[in-house]
């Protein structure tokens, strides 16, 4: 690894061999690590990973922050890395205060005037063949580099979209600050936002789904859809499905046998039979939960993920435990706020677990995973990790964006109504066999780290990548 640390002009190189393959500059917002708490910093370290698999050399330059500091000291990722300090001039505080306010969603003027500074940044740049921006925040610095190399940015997810379903919460909780700062927010995204994704020469989305938003954003020449790269056997050395599954820990598991009753849920927009079979009240005739808990695995600092663990506990547990009074829920992940726990203290049958080491054990020992959100964009990661993992999973519309089969179905129960909920997390727990090993096999196929370096590396190629010299 080279660290260039804070700007600096004077790097501390340590020794490594350059791959034959393009020198690519890759702007983040975070520095990602093996266990990052949140899943667009695991999807990062793992195209990270894809491109060194097809031997490119990356200089990932990101914001000189706390975080980022621990991230640069915990990664195992090659390539290099530069941490750009931002501007504390008294000045540009004040500036940094007034853009809160006025373009909330953008990265602080301090730390966007520092990048484009950065005299390291700017020979990365002048070597560079290809340059990519993560998230939105950081598409600003592509409008600089595309005189003579293909850019891309990579939309983890749709702001606008992120904006106007806040706003309806808002709207919903009838609190007229937050629908009007809610508003703001959403207009000047909004504004914004097209002049964003047509900075670059193409932009990388992670579902159709949001293919379709970004194109509805506003003109753009090229938009692709590459799933995101969740399953690498090399991760997690389990046979294939249909048999006993060894688990990471040695012990087996069993992902074979019948599925869970309420699945083939159909896509928003279709003609569709009700979400779920059956009954829309929790019934199916089980009496005792299967084994371990139903999780829902979240970063709680997150407050779209604190409001889906609220309506779960209170829309939807008491109907479980009605029906499974044995059901026991783990609400898994960092950050949970003290009234979080409280909630929970006075919910039977319900733990909060805080930050965990291992998720490998949190699945294994679990019997379903439950994705209650109803705000937030893009592809939900919780959602697909818990399908290659051969759990059952019972989510909301919001939970099971982009995540559909070849026939545009959920091949996983679906629905808001707490009802219905419930009675798909009753059928699920009291099942006497895990996930159908074929939609488990299907999610592997779909997300596996081979087939997403597959088509990085069409895509790449397909731009004409080239040396600036």
């Amino acid at each position: 690894m080279i660290y260039l640390g804070r700007g600096s002009p004077d790097p501390v190189v340590t020794r490594r061999i350059r791959p034959p393959g393009m020198r690519i500059v890759s702007f983040s917002l975070v520095v990602p690590y093996p266990g990052i708490p949140h899943a667009g910093g695991e999807y990062y370290r793992r195209h990270l990973g894809a491109l060194s698999a097809l031997g490119h050399e990356v200089t990932v330059v990101a914001p000189d922050t706390e975080l980022n500091r621990i991230g640069l000291a915990r990664t195992q990722d090659p390539g290099r890395v530069v941490l750009v300090a931002g501007d504390d001039s008294p000045g540009m505080k004040v500036l940094d205060r007034l853009a809160a306010i006025v373009v909330p969603h953008w990265l602080a003027p301090s730390r966007r005037r520092a990048l484009r500074r950065s005299p390291v940044v700017r020979e990365a740049l002048r070597r560079a063949e290809f340059v990519e921006a993560q998230w939105e925040e950081t598409a600003f610095l592509l409008r600089g580099a595309a005189r003579s190399r293909p850019t891309a940015l990579v939309a983890h997810d749709v702001p606008l979209q992120r904006e106007l379903r806040w706003l309806r919460s808002a709207r919903a909780q009838s609190a007229t600050r937050k629908v009007v700062w809610r508003s703001w927010r959403a207009l000047v995204v909004a504004v914004t936002q097209p002049a964003s994704f047509r900075s670059a020469d193409v932009v990388i989305v992670l579902s159709d789904k949001d293919a379709r938003q970004v194109r509805g954003a506003g003109r753009h020449p090229r938009v692709v859809a590459i799933d995101p790269p969740l399953w690498d056997p090399a991760e997690h050395p389990v046979p294939s499905v249909g048999g006993s599954a060894a688990s990471p820990g040695g012990e087996a598991a069993s992902p074979g046998g019948s599925a869970v009753p309420l699945v083939g849920s159909a896509a928003p927009g279709s003609d569709s039979a009700p979400l779920l079979g059956g009954s829309s009240t929790p019934s199916g005739g089980a009496t005792v939960p299967r084994g371990g808990p139903a999780v829902f695995v979240a970063a709680f600092d997150r407050r779209e993920n604190v409001e889906a663990a609220v309506w779960l506990l209170d829309e939807v547990w008491p109907s479980v435990r009605a029906a499974l009074p044995g059901a026991t829920l783990a609400l898994v992940g960092v950050h949970p706020p003290e009234s979080l726990y409280a909630r929970a203290a006075l919910t039977p049958g319900v733990t909060v677990t805080g930050y965990v080491d291992d998720l490998d054990e949190v699945y294994r020992t679990a019997s379903a995973a439950l994705v209650p959100l109803h705000s937030g964009a893009g592809v939900k990661f919780k959602t697909i990790d818990a399908l290659l993992r051969g759990l059952p999973v019972v989510t909301t519309r919001v939970g099971a964006e982009g995540i559909t089969n070849d026939d545009g179905r959920f091949p996983f129960p679906v629905t808001d109504d707490p009802r219905e909920f419930a009675a798909a997390v009753v059928a699920a727990l009291g099942a006497s066999s895990a996930q159908d090993p074929a939609v488990t096999e299907w999610a592997r196929s779909k997300y596996g780290a081979d087939r997403y370096a597959h088509r990085l590396a069409e895509l790449i190629a397909g731009l004409g990548a080239h040396s600036p010299h």
